[in-house]
Formats: structure tokens, sequence, C-alpha cells
């Protein structure tokens, strides 16, 4: 079984993530560097769309 967990899509190009905190991390980043062609999906290739990523954000703020 994979420990991967998540995936970071920018085009074609896929990069793995244990840790969702990573993953969105990068995610965010990409779009800050002026990309529009990111995904970030789960290991089934679910996507999780921006509002669960933003509210996962606003949540870890709360938190911190």
């Amino acid at each position: 079984m994979s420990k991967f967990k998540y995936i970071v899509w920018v085009g074609e190009i896929d990069d793995y993530y244990v840790d969702f905190k990573e993953a969105k991390n990068d995610y965010l980043e990409w779009i800050n560097k002026g990309y529009d062609d990111i995904k970030l999906t789960d290991i089934n290739n679910n996507i999780l769309n921006e509002s669960e990523i933003l509210s996962s954000v606003l949540f870890m703020l709360g938190s911190t």
C-alpha cells in the first residue's frame, strides 16, 4: 500500500505527498507563481475543490 495520500498536478506533472498541509502549500505556491492548470487530488484522483482547500487553510489559521 502506498504511503502517499495527495497529488498536486501542474499540467500533466505530478508531485506526491503524504501530508495534506505540504500538498496544500505546494498547490498554493504554484498558484502564486501564476500557474493556472493546478489540481490537488487525493491518491484516488478525486479532485479536492478550492472550497475544501480554503476551508482547511482557514481551519489551520484558526488553530495556530
